[in-house]
Parts: structure tokens; sequence; C-alpha cells
């Protein structure tokens, strides 16, 4: 891959782990602002286990969280089918690199995205 390309890949993980890494400062400042969509009564009643574990819990719960999660999973799939696992590690690196007062918290986002990313042949990746 083309440095340039890398450093395309790596702004892109940048501004999405930064909107993520925003959300969880703000969270943390301000819990009583917080919309717990999860919490409402309409939603209650699908508050099972089973339904926790179903892929639209966590848009409804956290749509941001979400959404970053998913673009940062796109990303993945893109690196690995690139260059592999080890393509992927030194892109997600170097976009912690970026954000070092919270390089393990960048480095989670990612890691979680990333879980199940791969195939046989190249191997996957494992959070």
């Amino acid at each position: 891959m083309k440095p340039e390309h890398k450093l395309h890949y790596i702004d892109a993980l940048a501004a999405l782990c930064e909107l993520r890494l925003n959300d969880h400062l703000q969270q943390l400042k301000h819990p009583d602002l917080v919309i717990d969509r999860a919490g409402s009564e309409d939603f209650l009643e699908f508050s099972s286990e089973e339904f926790r574990m179903q892929p639209f819990y966590l848009a409804i719960k956290n749509p941001l969280k979400f959404s970053v999660r998913l673009g940062i999973r796109h990303i993945g799939s893109f690196l690995f089918a690139e260059g592999g696992i080890e393509l992927m590690t030194d892109i997600s690196d170097k976009t912690a690199d970026l954000f070092p007062r919270h390089w393990t918290k960048v480095s989670y986002y990612i890691d979680r995205s990333w879980d199940g990313l791969g195939d046989e042949r190249g191997g996957y990746w494992v959070a």
C-alpha cells in the first residue's frame, strides 16, 4: 500500500476514534446528560439478554457508538483485504499513537471493532 493511502486510513480511523473518545469523555463529565434509550418504557419490554445480543440493540442504545464501531470495522475490512493482519496492526498502532494520553482507549476501540475480521488464509483479528 502506498504511504499516502496509509495516511488516509489513519486519518479516517483517527476521526472516528476522536468522535468516540469525545463522546466517552462527555459522558464521564456529565452522566446526567446521557440519553439511555434502552431505559425508556417502550424499550424495557425488550431488555432481555437475548434482545441485548441483537445487532440493533447498540444502535438503539447508543447510535453514535454503534456508527463509529461500524465505520472502524469497515476500514478494518479494507485494510485486511489490502495487507492482512500485519497492515491492520500497523495502521491501528499509528492511529493510536496520535492519541498519546488515550492510546489504550483508542486501541481498545479499534481492537473491539475489528474482532473476528479476517479469513483462514490470512488469519483472524482477535480482540
